[in-house]
């Protein structure tokens, strides 16, 4: 009984471990880079209903800002700490 029982728990934990290795067999494929993002936020955010006051969400809005640190002083190779 008792080696039936060791075989028992070797046997699942085996498995158990081998599972954490193994890929999932949905096959359905990852997220892609167009399928995620800001651009692929829906247009309106849902209402909240809450049993208690709550500020409505807004979609946030970001300017398309960007900026080149080689024209702020940033030498390419170079480390700089201050």
């Amino acid at each position: 009984m008792n080696r039936i029982f060791a075989i028992l728990i070797f046997t699942l934990t085996t498995l158990g471990g081998w599972a954490q290795f193994t890929t999932p067999s949905s096959g359905k494929d990852f997220l892609t880079k167009e399928q995620v993002g800001a651009h692929a936020l829906p247009n309106k955010i849902a209402p909240i209903k809450a049993p208690f006051e709550m500020p409505q969400l807004k979609k946030p809005v970001f300017p398309a800002y960007s900026v080149n640190i080689n024209d702020l002083g940033a030498r390419p190779g170079e480390k700089s700490l201050k």
